[in-house]
Protein backbone atom coordinates (compact mmCIF):
# COMPACT_ATOMS: atom_id res chain seq x y z
CA UNK A 1 0.00 0.00 0.00
CA UNK A 2 1.55 2.94 -0.72
CA UNK A 3 2.48 5.55 2.50
CA UNK A 4 -0.30 7.30 4.04
CA UNK A 5 0.25 10.72 4.01
CA UNK A 6 1.60 12.49 6.93
CA UNK A 7 3.48 9.41 8.08
CA UNK A 8 6.83 9.30 6.56
CA UNK A 9 9.73 8.80 8.81
CA UNK A 10 6.74 6.98 11.35
CA UNK A 11 8.54 4.05 13.51
CA UNK A 12 6.32 1.30 12.34
CA UNK A 13 7.65 -0.82 15.21
CA UNK A 14 6.59 1.77 17.74
CA UNK A 15 4.77 0.55 20.75
CA UNK A 16 1.24 0.96 20.55
CA UNK A 17 1.32 2.67 24.03
CA UNK A 18 3.40 5.49 22.56
CA UNK A 19 1.03 6.10 19.57
CA UNK A 20 -1.99 6.03 22.32
CA UNK A 21 0.06 8.92 24.12
CA UNK A 22 0.68 11.01 20.97
CA UNK A 23 -2.87 11.15 20.18
CA UNK A 24 -3.70 12.12 24.15
CA UNK A 25 -1.57 14.73 23.98
CA UNK A 26 -3.01 16.11 20.84
CA UNK A 27 -6.29 14.66 19.88
CA UNK A 28 -6.87 16.86 16.55
CA UNK A 29 -3.64 15.76 14.85
CA UNK A 30 -3.65 14.21 11.69
CA UNK A 31 0.06 13.16 11.63
CA UNK A 32 -0.46 11.08 15.04
CA UNK A 33 -3.70 9.59 14.00
CA UNK A 34 -2.26 8.69 11.15
CA UNK A 35 0.73 6.80 12.58
CA UNK A 36 -1.98 5.04 14.70
CA UNK A 37 -3.28 3.46 11.52
CA UNK A 38 0.32 2.75 9.81
CA UNK A 39 0.73 0.69 13.36
CA UNK A 40 -2.83 -1.26 12.88
CA UNK A 41 -2.16 -1.82 9.24
CA UNK A 42 1.00 -3.83 9.85
CA UNK A 43 -0.45 -5.55 13.06
CA UNK A 44 -4.01 -6.03 12.06
CA UNK A 45 -4.45 -5.35 8.51
CA UNK A 46 -6.12 -1.99 6.52
CA UNK A 47 -9.61 -2.52 7.43
CA UNK A 48 -8.50 -2.82 10.71
CA UNK A 49 -6.57 0.20 10.05
CA UNK A 50 -9.59 2.25 8.58
CA UNK A 51 -11.85 1.53 11.53
CA UNK A 52 -9.43 3.33 13.71
CA UNK A 53 -8.85 6.40 11.82
CA UNK A 54 -12.59 6.14 11.52
CA UNK A 55 -12.97 7.64 14.84
CA UNK A 56 -10.55 9.83 14.11
CA UNK A 57 -12.93 12.22 11.22
CA UNK A 58 -14.72 14.44 13.90
CA UNK A 59 -11.85 15.26 15.91
CA UNK A 60 -9.01 16.01 13.73
CA UNK A 61 -8.17 19.55 12.43
CA UNK A 62 -8.52 18.66 8.94
CA UNK A 63 -10.90 15.03 8.41
CA UNK A 64 -10.22 15.11 4.44
CA UNK A 65 -6.48 14.26 5.12
CA UNK A 66 -8.19 11.13 7.31
CA UNK A 67 -10.76 10.69 4.87
CA UNK A 68 -8.31 10.34 1.96
CA UNK A 69 -6.17 7.58 3.98
CA UNK A 70 -9.47 5.59 4.76
CA UNK A 71 -10.03 5.46 1.01
CA UNK A 72 -6.53 4.52 0.01
CA UNK A 73 -5.89 2.30 3.19
CA UNK A 74 -9.56 0.48 1.85
CA UNK A 75 -8.38 0.49 -2.12
CA UNK A 76 -7.99 -3.17 -2.96
CA UNK A 77 -11.90 -3.47 -2.02
CA UNK A 78 -13.12 -0.27 -3.64
CA UNK A 79 -16.85 -0.94 -3.00
CA UNK A 80 -15.92 -1.69 1.21
CA UNK A 81 -18.71 0.27 2.65
CA UNK A 82 -16.45 2.20 5.11
CA UNK A 83 -14.57 3.23 2.13
CA UNK A 84 -17.57 4.38 0.30
CA UNK A 85 -18.94 6.61 3.21
CA UNK A 86 -15.79 8.23 3.34
CA UNK A 87 -15.42 8.83 -0.10
CA UNK A 88 -18.89 10.33 0.37
CA UNK A 89 -17.71 12.24 3.20
CA UNK A 90 -14.80 13.75 1.48
CA UNK A 91 -17.16 14.72 -1.57
CA UNK A 92 -18.54 17.04 0.44
CA UNK A 93 -16.12 18.43 2.15
CA UNK A 94 -14.32 18.90 -1.75
CA UNK A 95 -17.15 19.02 -4.38
CA UNK A 96 -14.80 20.14 -7.20
CA UNK A 97 -12.23 17.20 -6.83
CA UNK A 98 -13.32 15.19 -10.73
CA UNK A 99 -10.69 12.20 -8.68
CA UNK A 100 -12.63 12.13 -5.30
CA UNK A 101 -16.26 11.98 -7.47
CA UNK A 102 -14.96 9.56 -10.21
CA UNK A 103 -13.77 7.49 -6.98
CA UNK A 104 -16.88 7.48 -5.48
CA UNK A 105 -19.35 6.58 -8.03
CA UNK A 106 -16.55 3.75 -9.68
CA UNK A 107 -17.24 2.73 -5.79
CA UNK A 108 -21.26 2.86 -6.65
CA UNK A 109 -20.81 1.13 -9.42
CA UNK A 110 -20.06 -2.19 -7.70
CA UNK A 111 -22.85 -1.72 -5.29
CA UNK A 112 -26.50 -2.70 -5.01
CA UNK A 113 -26.73 1.13 -5.12
CA UNK A 114 -25.26 1.54 -8.72
CA UNK A 115 -27.57 3.87 -9.64
CA UNK A 116 -26.67 6.36 -7.22
CA UNK A 117 -22.94 6.99 -9.12
CA UNK A 118 -24.94 8.87 -11.63
CA UNK A 119 -24.78 12.21 -9.85
CA UNK A 120 -20.98 11.95 -9.00
CA UNK A 121 -20.56 10.98 -12.54
CA UNK A 122 -22.14 13.52 -13.79
CA UNK A 123 -20.28 16.25 -11.44
CA UNK A 124 -17.02 14.49 -12.42
CA UNK A 125 -16.87 14.83 -16.23
CA UNK A 126 -18.49 17.72 -16.17
CA UNK A 127 -14.93 18.83 -14.03
CA UNK A 128 -12.88 17.86 -16.33
CA UNK A 129 -12.97 14.04 -15.99
CA UNK A 130 -12.21 12.05 -18.95
CA UNK A 131 -11.28 8.66 -18.73
CA UNK A 132 -13.51 6.60 -21.23
CA UNK A 133 -15.02 3.89 -18.21
CA UNK A 134 -16.94 6.98 -16.47
CA UNK A 135 -18.40 7.98 -19.54
CA UNK A 136 -19.33 4.42 -20.25
CA UNK A 137 -20.44 3.87 -16.95
CA UNK A 138 -22.64 7.37 -16.93
CA UNK A 139 -23.84 6.10 -20.36
CA UNK A 140 -25.10 3.13 -19.16
CA UNK A 141 -27.13 4.92 -15.68
CA UNK A 142 -28.42 7.64 -18.36
CA UNK A 143 -30.07 5.12 -20.35
CA UNK A 144 -31.28 3.07 -17.79
CA UNK A 145 -33.30 6.10 -16.56
CA UNK A 146 -34.65 6.71 -19.97
CA UNK A 147 -31.92 10.02 -21.07
CA UNK A 148 -31.18 8.16 -24.31
CA UNK A 149 -29.83 11.66 -25.75
CA UNK A 150 -27.62 12.13 -23.28
CA UNK A 151 -26.71 8.77 -23.43
CA UNK A 152 -26.00 8.77 -27.08
CA UNK A 153 -23.80 11.46 -26.76
CA UNK A 154 -21.30 9.76 -24.53
CA UNK A 155 -20.91 6.89 -26.36
CA UNK A 156 -20.21 9.19 -29.48
CA UNK A 157 -17.51 10.79 -27.69
CA UNK A 158 -16.43 7.35 -26.51
CA UNK A 159 -16.62 5.82 -30.13
CA UNK A 160 -14.81 9.31 -31.15
CA UNK A 161 -11.51 7.89 -29.44
CA UNK A 162 -12.55 4.36 -29.74
CA UNK A 163 -14.10 3.68 -32.89
CA UNK A 164 -13.59 -0.10 -31.63
CA UNK A 165 -15.30 0.09 -28.54
CA UNK A 166 -17.20 -2.72 -28.29
CA UNK A 167 -19.41 -1.68 -25.26
CA UNK A 168 -20.03 2.06 -26.64
CA UNK A 169 -21.38 -0.07 -30.04
CA UNK A 170 -24.12 -2.12 -28.15
CA UNK A 171 -24.50 0.69 -25.91
CA UNK A 172 -25.74 2.73 -29.11
CA UNK A 173 -27.39 -0.50 -30.16
CA UNK A 174 -29.22 -1.07 -27.24
CA UNK A 175 -30.54 2.68 -26.88
CA UNK A 176 -31.97 1.99 -30.54
CA UNK A 177 -33.69 -0.79 -29.74
CA UNK A 178 -35.50 1.10 -26.64
CA UNK A 179 -36.87 3.48 -28.66
CA UNK A 180 -37.83 0.93 -31.66
CA UNK A 181 -35.50 3.04 -33.66
CA UNK A 182 -34.84 -0.11 -36.03
CA UNK A 183 -32.19 0.76 -38.87
CA UNK A 184 -30.34 2.62 -36.00
CA UNK A 185 -30.04 -0.69 -34.06
CA UNK A 186 -28.93 -2.82 -37.55
CA UNK A 187 -25.78 -0.25 -37.94
CA UNK A 188 -24.97 -0.47 -34.40
CA UNK A 189 -25.48 -4.21 -34.02
CA UNK A 190 -23.44 -4.56 -37.25
CA UNK A 191 -20.18 -2.79 -35.84
CA UNK A 192 -21.01 -4.29 -31.94
CA UNK A 193 -20.46 -8.04 -33.50
CA UNK A 194 -17.97 -6.90 -36.22
CA UNK A 195 -15.74 -5.30 -33.54
CA UNK A 196 -16.60 -8.33 -30.79
CA UNK A 197 -15.19 -10.89 -33.52
CA UNK A 198 -11.97 -9.27 -34.07
CA UNK A 199 -11.22 -8.74 -30.37
CA UNK A 200 -12.64 -12.21 -29.37
CA UNK A 201 -14.52 -11.38 -26.36
CA UNK A 202 -17.93 -9.98 -24.79
CA UNK A 203 -15.95 -8.64 -21.57
CA UNK A 204 -17.79 -5.59 -20.02
CA UNK A 205 -20.88 -5.78 -22.59
CA UNK A 206 -24.22 -5.68 -20.23
CA UNK A 207 -25.35 -9.55 -21.08
CA UNK A 208 -28.69 -8.26 -21.73
CA UNK A 209 -27.59 -6.66 -24.80
CA UNK A 210 -25.31 -9.78 -26.08
CA UNK A 211 -28.83 -11.91 -25.79
CA UNK A 212 -30.41 -9.18 -28.40
CA UNK A 213 -26.67 -9.67 -30.31
CA UNK A 214 -26.53 -13.32 -30.85
CA UNK A 215 -30.16 -14.01 -30.09
CA UNK A 216 -30.72 -15.42 -33.61
CA UNK A 217 -27.41 -17.32 -34.33
CA UNK A 218 -27.02 -21.22 -33.10
CA UNK A 219 -25.79 -22.12 -29.85
CA UNK A 220 -22.28 -21.73 -29.90
CA UNK A 221 -19.85 -20.07 -27.19
CA UNK A 222 -20.00 -16.65 -26.94
CA UNK A 223 -16.76 -14.58 -28.21
CA UNK A 224 -14.04 -15.25 -25.28
CA UNK A 225 -15.95 -18.06 -23.25
CA UNK A 226 -14.27 -21.27 -22.30
CA UNK A 227 -16.09 -24.86 -21.02
CA UNK A 228 -16.17 -25.01 -17.44
CA UNK A 229 -15.46 -28.59 -16.34
CA UNK A 230 -18.01 -29.98 -13.63
CA UNK A 231 -16.32 -29.99 -9.93
CA UNK A 232 -16.47 -33.56 -8.30
CA UNK A 233 -19.63 -34.59 -6.48
CA UNK A 234 -19.77 -32.97 -3.11
CA UNK A 235 -19.11 -35.65 0.37
CA UNK A 236 -22.12 -34.81 2.39
CA UNK A 237 -22.01 -37.17 5.73
CA UNK A 238 -25.29 -39.48 5.70
CA UNK A 239 -26.20 -37.75 9.12
CA UNK A 240 -26.70 -34.40 8.49
CA UNK A 241 -28.85 -32.56 5.53
CA UNK A 242 -27.30 -31.04 2.81
CA UNK A 243 -26.49 -27.68 3.69
CA UNK A 244 -28.06 -25.80 0.35
CA UNK A 245 -27.63 -22.06 0.09
CA UNK A 246 -29.46 -18.84 -2.10
CA UNK A 247 -28.03 -15.70 -3.05
CA UNK A 248 -30.05 -12.85 -4.63
CA UNK A 249 -30.61 -9.09 -4.39
CA UNK A 250 -34.45 -9.81 -5.48
CA UNK A 251 -36.08 -11.47 -2.40
CA UNK A 252 -38.31 -8.98 -1.99
CA UNK A 253 -41.45 -8.13 -4.19
CA UNK A 254 -39.65 -9.02 -7.54
CA UNK A 255 -40.09 -11.09 -10.61
CA UNK A 256 -37.79 -13.59 -9.18
CA UNK A 257 -39.50 -13.86 -5.24
CA UNK A 258 -43.06 -13.85 -6.96
CA UNK A 259 -41.97 -16.83 -8.54
CA UNK A 260 -39.80 -18.53 -6.22
CA UNK A 261 -41.44 -17.51 -2.91
CA UNK A 262 -43.16 -21.07 -2.81
CA UNK A 263 -39.90 -22.99 -3.48
CA UNK A 264 -38.35 -21.79 0.00
CA UNK A 265 -41.41 -23.29 1.74
CA UNK A 266 -41.55 -26.25 -0.07
CA UNK A 267 -38.45 -26.91 0.67
CA UNK A 268 -37.55 -30.93 2.32
CA UNK A 269 -36.31 -30.02 5.76
CA UNK A 270 -35.11 -33.64 6.88
CA UNK A 271 -33.10 -33.40 3.41
CA UNK A 272 -31.70 -29.90 2.96
CA UNK A 273 -31.01 -27.48 5.31
CA UNK A 274 -31.38 -23.96 3.78
CA UNK A 275 -29.77 -20.57 3.57
CA UNK A 276 -30.76 -17.25 1.93
CA UNK A 277 -28.28 -14.31 1.53
CA UNK A 278 -29.16 -11.19 0.17
CA UNK A 279 -27.71 -7.93 -0.77
CA UNK A 280 -31.15 -6.18 -2.09
CA UNK A 281 -33.08 -4.06 -0.10
CA UNK A 282 -34.34 -4.16 3.11
CA UNK A 283 -37.67 -4.29 2.54
CA UNK A 284 -40.59 -5.03 4.38
CA UNK A 285 -42.83 -6.34 2.17
CA UNK A 286 -45.11 -9.72 2.23
CA UNK A 287 -42.15 -11.69 -0.26
CA UNK A 288 -39.68 -10.83 1.53
CA UNK A 289 -41.49 -12.04 5.13
CA UNK A 290 -42.58 -15.13 3.15
CA UNK A 291 -38.87 -15.71 2.41
CA UNK A 292 -37.22 -14.57 6.05
CA UNK A 293 -40.31 -17.01 7.67
CA UNK A 294 -39.04 -19.95 5.00
CA UNK A 295 -35.40 -20.00 5.55
CA UNK A 296 -33.56 -21.83 8.51
CA UNK A 297 -30.66 -19.27 7.96
CA UNK A 298 -31.34 -15.44 7.00
CA UNK A 299 -28.19 -13.98 6.05
CA UNK A 300 -28.27 -9.87 4.87
CA UNK A 301 -25.16 -8.87 3.40
CA UNK A 302 -25.50 -5.31 1.97
CA UNK A 303 -23.12 -4.17 4.33
CA UNK A 304 -19.97 -6.38 2.93
CA UNK A 305 -18.03 -6.16 -0.04
CA UNK A 306 -17.54 -9.32 -2.59
CA UNK A 307 -14.50 -10.38 -0.59
CA UNK A 308 -15.89 -10.05 3.01
CA UNK A 309 -19.78 -11.84 2.02
CA UNK A 310 -17.90 -14.61 0.00
CA UNK A 311 -16.37 -14.77 3.33
CA UNK A 312 -19.67 -14.81 5.23
CA UNK A 313 -21.00 -17.59 3.09
CA UNK A 314 -17.80 -19.45 3.20
CA UNK A 315 -18.30 -19.98 6.90
CA UNK A 316 -21.77 -21.71 6.74
CA UNK A 317 -19.78 -24.44 4.77
CA UNK A 318 -22.72 -24.98 2.05
CA UNK A 319 -22.73 -27.85 0.15
CA UNK A 320 -24.39 -26.16 -2.96
CA UNK A 321 -25.15 -22.42 -3.52
CA UNK A 322 -28.13 -21.75 -6.12
CA UNK A 323 -26.82 -17.72 -7.65
CA UNK A 324 -30.28 -16.26 -8.51
CA UNK A 325 -28.85 -12.90 -10.14
CA UNK A 326 -26.76 -13.82 -12.92
CA UNK A 327 -25.93 -10.97 -15.41
CA UNK A 328 -28.99 -8.47 -14.44
CA UNK A 329 -28.92 -5.36 -13.09
CA UNK A 330 -27.13 -4.84 -9.30
CA UNK A 331 -25.77 -8.75 -9.48
CA UNK A 332 -22.90 -9.21 -7.90
CA UNK A 333 -20.85 -12.28 -9.62
CA UNK A 334 -17.66 -10.96 -8.06
CA UNK A 335 -18.93 -13.00 -4.61
CA UNK A 336 -19.41 -16.56 -6.98
CA UNK A 337 -16.05 -15.60 -8.53
CA UNK A 338 -14.62 -16.20 -4.99
CA UNK A 339 -15.67 -19.46 -4.20
CA UNK A 340 -17.55 -19.70 -0.70
CA UNK A 341 -19.22 -23.40 -2.21
CA UNK A 342 -17.54 -26.27 -3.64
CA UNK A 343 -20.73 -26.49 -6.58
CA UNK A 344 -22.28 -23.28 -7.55
CA UNK A 345 -25.21 -23.47 -10.11
CA UNK A 346 -27.09 -20.44 -11.62
CA UNK A 347 -31.13 -20.56 -11.75
CA UNK A 348 -33.47 -18.24 -13.14
CA UNK A 349 -32.10 -14.84 -12.69
CA UNK A 350 -30.72 -14.75 -16.18
CA UNK A 351 -31.66 -16.44 -19.43
CA UNK A 352 -28.29 -17.02 -20.89
CA UNK A 353 -24.44 -18.41 -20.23
CA UNK A 354 -22.81 -16.78 -16.96
CA UNK A 355 -19.21 -17.41 -18.38
CA UNK A 356 -16.72 -17.89 -15.40
CA UNK A 357 -17.74 -16.28 -12.08
CA UNK A 358 -16.92 -19.92 -10.35
CA UNK A 359 -20.71 -20.66 -11.66
CA UNK A 360 -20.36 -24.35 -12.30
CA UNK A 361 -23.70 -25.32 -13.69
CA UNK A 362 -26.63 -23.99 -15.12
CA UNK A 363 -30.36 -25.33 -14.72
CA UNK A 364 -32.76 -25.49 -17.77
CA UNK A 365 -34.74 -28.21 -18.55
CA UNK A 366 -35.32 -30.08 -22.04
CA UNK A 367 -37.40 -27.74 -23.91
CA UNK A 368 -35.16 -24.56 -22.85
CA UNK A 369 -31.84 -26.44 -23.70
CA UNK A 370 -33.10 -29.49 -26.31
CA UNK A 371 -29.79 -31.84 -27.20
CA UNK A 372 -27.08 -29.85 -29.04
CA UNK A 373 -28.39 -26.27 -27.17
CA UNK A 374 -25.91 -26.81 -24.33
CA UNK A 375 -23.17 -25.55 -26.77
CA UNK A 376 -24.76 -21.97 -25.80
CA UNK A 377 -22.97 -22.76 -22.35
CA UNK A 378 -19.57 -23.08 -20.66
CA UNK A 379 -20.98 -24.33 -17.83
CA UNK A 380 -22.49 -27.87 -17.22
CA UNK A 381 -26.43 -27.86 -18.25
CA UNK A 382 -28.40 -29.83 -15.06
CA UNK A 383 -31.60 -30.47 -16.63
CA UNK A 384 -35.24 -31.12 -14.54
CA UNK A 385 -37.18 -33.66 -15.38
CA UNK A 386 -40.36 -30.54 -16.23
CA UNK A 387 -40.10 -26.82 -17.18
CA UNK A 388 -37.25 -24.89 -15.20
CA UNK A 389 -39.08 -22.02 -14.13
CA UNK A 390 -40.65 -22.49 -10.55
CA UNK A 391 -44.30 -21.00 -10.04
CA UNK A 392 -45.90 -19.93 -6.93
CA UNK A 393 -49.13 -22.09 -6.50
CA UNK A 394 -50.09 -19.55 -3.36
CA UNK A 395 -49.96 -16.66 -6.26
CA UNK A 396 -53.86 -14.88 -5.97
CA UNK A 397 -55.51 -15.53 -9.51
CA UNK A 398 -56.99 -12.39 -11.16
CA UNK A 399 -59.72 -10.31 -9.79
CA UNK A 400 -62.62 -10.18 -12.20
CA UNK A 401 -62.04 -6.93 -14.51
CA UNK A 402 -63.95 -5.92 -17.83
CA UNK A 403 -62.22 -4.42 -21.04
CA UNK A 404 -64.27 -1.24 -20.77
CA UNK A 405 -62.17 -0.62 -17.02
CA UNK A 406 -59.11 -0.38 -19.82
CA UNK A 407 -60.70 1.70 -22.69
CA UNK A 408 -61.06 -1.53 -24.70
CA UNK A 409 -64.76 -2.23 -25.97
CA UNK A 410 -66.22 -6.06 -25.17
CA UNK A 411 -66.30 -6.87 -29.22
CA UNK A 412 -62.52 -6.05 -29.51
CA UNK A 413 -59.94 -8.41 -29.58
CA UNK A 414 -57.38 -7.72 -27.48
CA UNK A 415 -53.86 -8.31 -28.36
CA UNK A 416 -51.50 -7.96 -25.55
CA UNK A 417 -47.59 -7.60 -25.15
CA UNK A 418 -45.82 -6.14 -21.82
CA UNK A 419 -42.34 -7.07 -22.50
CA UNK A 420 -39.78 -4.11 -22.08
CA UNK A 421 -39.64 -2.07 -25.48
CA UNK A 422 -35.54 -3.54 -26.26
CA UNK A 423 -37.70 -6.63 -26.97
CA UNK A 424 -39.62 -5.69 -29.71
CA UNK A 425 -37.77 -6.10 -32.74
CA UNK A 426 -39.48 -5.18 -36.08
CA UNK A 427 -40.20 -8.43 -37.76
CA UNK A 428 -42.45 -9.13 -35.04
CA UNK A 429 -43.77 -5.71 -34.60
CA UNK A 430 -44.93 -5.45 -38.25
CA UNK A 431 -46.60 -8.96 -37.95
CA UNK A 432 -49.03 -7.55 -35.23
CA UNK A 433 -49.59 -4.47 -37.16
CA UNK A 434 -50.56 -6.33 -40.44
CA UNK A 435 -53.02 -8.33 -38.26
CA UNK A 436 -54.41 -5.05 -37.56
CA UNK A 437 -55.09 -3.85 -40.28
CA UNK A 438 -56.43 -7.08 -41.77
CA UNK A 439 -58.89 -7.14 -38.51
CA UNK A 440 -60.94 -4.27 -37.87
CA UNK A 441 -61.82 -5.45 -34.43
CA UNK A 442 -58.33 -5.87 -33.15
CA UNK A 443 -55.96 -3.68 -30.65
CA UNK A 444 -52.98 -3.90 -29.63
CA UNK A 445 -51.57 -3.36 -26.12
CA UNK A 446 -47.95 -2.45 -25.46
CA UNK A 447 -46.30 -1.16 -22.27
CA UNK A 448 -45.51 2.38 -23.11
CA UNK A 449 -42.04 2.48 -24.87
CA UNK A 450 -41.58 6.50 -24.30
CA UNK A 451 -42.80 9.21 -27.02
CA UNK A 452 -40.15 8.29 -29.10
CA UNK A 453 -40.98 5.01 -29.58
CA UNK A 454 -44.78 5.30 -29.59
CA UNK A 455 -44.13 7.35 -32.91
CA UNK A 456 -41.90 4.30 -34.40
CA UNK A 457 -44.88 1.69 -33.64
CA UNK A 458 -47.44 3.98 -35.14
CA UNK A 459 -44.99 5.27 -37.91
CA UNK A 460 -44.20 0.59 -38.40
CA UNK A 461 -48.65 0.40 -37.99
CA UNK A 462 -49.38 3.32 -40.64
CA UNK A 463 -46.97 1.89 -43.09
CA UNK A 464 -48.02 -1.48 -43.09
CA UNK A 465 -51.87 -0.80 -43.62
CA UNK A 466 -53.75 0.18 -40.37
CA UNK A 467 -55.68 3.35 -40.17
CA UNK A 468 -55.68 6.07 -37.99
CA UNK A 469 -53.49 3.80 -35.81
CA UNK A 470 -53.73 5.99 -32.55
CA UNK A 471 -56.71 4.47 -32.36
CA UNK A 472 -55.51 0.79 -32.39
CA UNK A 473 -52.53 0.67 -30.38
CA UNK A 474 -52.88 1.76 -26.80
CA UNK A 475 -50.19 2.18 -24.50
CA UNK A 476 -49.71 1.00 -20.85
CA UNK A 477 -47.62 2.38 -17.96
CA UNK A 478 -46.40 0.06 -15.54
CA UNK A 479 -47.88 -1.78 -12.20
CA UNK A 480 -47.72 -3.16 -9.41
CA UNK A 481 -47.65 -7.07 -9.42
CA UNK A 482 -51.51 -7.46 -8.82
CA UNK A 483 -53.10 -4.69 -10.93
CA UNK A 484 -50.60 -6.32 -13.76
CA UNK A 485 -51.98 -9.88 -13.38
CA UNK A 486 -55.70 -7.93 -13.47
CA UNK A 487 -55.18 -5.91 -16.65
CA UNK A 488 -53.13 -9.08 -18.51
CA UNK A 489 -56.75 -11.11 -17.65
CA UNK A 490 -59.02 -8.90 -20.08
CA UNK A 491 -56.56 -9.31 -22.83
CA UNK A 492 -57.85 -12.12 -25.28
CA UNK A 493 -54.08 -13.06 -26.51
CA UNK A 494 -50.94 -12.46 -25.64
CA UNK A 495 -48.03 -12.16 -28.14
CA UNK A 496 -44.39 -13.66 -28.00
CA UNK A 497 -41.50 -12.14 -29.14
CA UNK A 498 -37.88 -13.12 -30.29
CA UNK A 499 -34.70 -13.57 -29.76
CA UNK A 500 -35.60 -12.49 -26.25
CA UNK A 501 -38.74 -14.73 -25.60
CA UNK A 502 -41.30 -13.36 -22.68
CA UNK A 503 -40.22 -15.01 -19.20
CA UNK A 504 -41.84 -13.76 -16.07
CA UNK A 505 -44.33 -11.74 -18.64
CA UNK A 506 -45.24 -15.04 -19.89
CA UNK A 507 -45.66 -16.71 -16.39
CA UNK A 508 -47.85 -13.56 -16.15
CA UNK A 509 -50.13 -14.22 -18.58
CA UNK A 510 -50.70 -17.45 -18.42
CA UNK A 511 -51.49 -17.69 -14.88
CA UNK A 512 -53.70 -14.73 -15.67
CA UNK A 513 -55.27 -17.17 -18.46
CA UNK A 514 -54.63 -15.54 -21.14
CA UNK A 515 -53.38 -17.63 -24.03
CA UNK A 516 -49.58 -16.79 -25.53
CA UNK A 517 -48.50 -17.09 -29.47
CA UNK A 518 -45.00 -18.03 -29.18
CA UNK A 519 -42.40 -19.88 -31.09
CA UNK A 520 -39.27 -21.39 -30.55
CA UNK A 521 -36.12 -18.95 -30.80
CA UNK A 522 -32.19 -20.75 -31.32
CA UNK A 523 -30.95 -19.92 -27.90
CA UNK A 524 -32.36 -20.33 -23.90
CA UNK A 525 -33.44 -16.91 -23.89
CA UNK A 526 -35.29 -17.42 -26.94
CA UNK A 527 -37.41 -20.95 -26.01
CA UNK A 528 -38.63 -19.93 -22.20
CA UNK A 529 -41.89 -18.51 -23.33
CA UNK A 530 -42.67 -21.68 -25.86
CA UNK A 531 -41.43 -24.09 -22.58
CA UNK A 532 -43.97 -22.34 -20.62
CA UNK A 533 -46.75 -22.79 -23.11
CA UNK A 534 -45.93 -26.44 -23.85
CA UNK A 535 -45.78 -27.00 -20.08
CA UNK A 536 -49.31 -26.24 -20.30
CA UNK A 537 -50.12 -28.48 -23.26
CA UNK A 538 -51.16 -25.80 -25.47
CA UNK A 539 -49.22 -26.54 -28.37
CA UNK A 540 -51.41 -25.37 -30.44
CA UNK A 541 -50.23 -21.37 -29.59
CA UNK A 542 -46.56 -22.64 -30.11
CA UNK A 543 -46.08 -21.94 -34.19
CA UNK A 544 -43.40 -23.55 -36.31
CA UNK A 545 -42.02 -20.27 -37.98
CA UNK A 546 -42.22 -16.20 -38.04
CA UNK A 547 -44.88 -16.95 -41.34
CA UNK A 548 -46.82 -19.87 -39.34
CA UNK A 549 -47.18 -16.87 -36.51
CA UNK A 550 -48.62 -14.68 -38.68
CA UNK A 551 -51.28 -17.18 -40.11
CA UNK A 552 -52.39 -18.42 -36.71
CA UNK A 553 -52.34 -15.36 -35.37
CA UNK A 554 -55.24 -13.96 -38.08
CA UNK A 555 -56.67 -17.53 -37.57
CA UNK A 556 -56.76 -16.54 -33.96
CA UNK A 557 -58.47 -13.30 -34.41
CA UNK A 558 -61.25 -14.45 -36.37
CA UNK A 559 -62.17 -17.57 -34.35
CA UNK A 560 -62.95 -16.30 -30.76
CA UNK A 561 -64.66 -19.25 -29.78
CA UNK A 562 -60.89 -20.75 -29.86
CA UNK A 563 -59.51 -18.08 -27.70
CA UNK A 564 -62.51 -18.07 -25.36
CA UNK A 565 -61.87 -22.20 -24.72
CA UNK A 566 -58.03 -21.65 -24.36
CA UNK A 567 -59.29 -19.44 -21.51
CA UNK A 568 -61.39 -21.81 -19.28
CA UNK A 569 -58.80 -23.80 -19.63
CA UNK A 570 -56.68 -21.78 -18.66
CA UNK A 571 -57.88 -20.97 -15.85
CA UNK A 572 -58.85 -24.63 -14.77
CA UNK A 573 -55.23 -25.50 -15.42
CA UNK A 574 -54.16 -23.58 -12.13
CA UNK A 575 -55.47 -26.09 -10.12
CA UNK A 576 -53.94 -29.24 -11.80
CA UNK A 577 -51.08 -28.28 -14.36
CA UNK A 578 -47.39 -29.04 -13.74
CA UNK A 579 -46.28 -25.25 -14.28
CA UNK A 580 -48.11 -24.35 -11.19
CA UNK A 581 -47.57 -27.42 -8.62
CA UNK A 582 -44.75 -25.83 -6.71
CA UNK A 583 -44.68 -28.70 -4.22
CA UNK A 584 -43.96 -31.17 -7.08
CA UNK A 585 -40.96 -28.96 -8.81
CA UNK A 586 -39.25 -28.46 -5.94
CA UNK A 587 -39.15 -32.50 -5.37
CA UNK A 588 -37.53 -32.73 -8.77
CA UNK A 589 -35.52 -29.78 -7.66
CA UNK A 590 -34.31 -31.74 -5.19
CA UNK A 591 -33.57 -34.64 -6.91
CA UNK A 592 -31.32 -33.17 -9.07
CA UNK A 593 -28.73 -31.49 -6.93
CA UNK A 594 -29.20 -34.25 -4.67
CA UNK A 595 -27.45 -35.96 -8.12
CA UNK A 596 -24.50 -33.65 -7.16
CA UNK A 597 -23.58 -34.88 -3.95
CA UNK A 598 -21.99 -38.16 -2.70
CA UNK A 599 -23.20 -39.53 0.83
CA UNK A 600 -20.70 -40.75 2.73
Amino acid sequence: MPSIPGNSGTDKTAPLDSLHDAIRRDPASETAWLALAEWTRTMQGSHAAAQALERAISIVRDPATVLDAITRLLAATPSDPLRISALNRLAALRPNNPHVLASLARALLDTAAASAARKPLREAIRLGAVADDLKLALASLESASGEITTADALYSEVLADQPSNTIAWCGRYFNALQELRWSDAAVAADQARHHISEQKSVRGIPNHQVLMLYGNQPPAPLPGDAFVPPPQPRRVPNNRPVRLGYLSSDLHTHATAILAAGLFEAHDRDRFDIFAYSYGPRATDSYRQRIQKATEHWCDLNDLDDAAAARRISADQLDLLIELKGHTQGGRLGITARRPAPIQIHYLGYPGPIGGYGIDYFLADWDTVPEGGEAEFPETVLRLPRCYQVNDARRAPPERTEKSDYGFNEDQVVLANFNQSWKLGEPFVAVWCRALAQNPCARLWLLDPGAIGQREILRCASMHGVDAPEHKIRFATRADPRNHINRLAVADLVLDQLPCASHTTAADALWAGVPMLTMYGKRFAGRVGAALVRALAEDEFIAGNLNDYEVVLNSLIKDRQRLSDAKRRLNAKRATASLWDTGGFTRDLETTLLSLVQRI
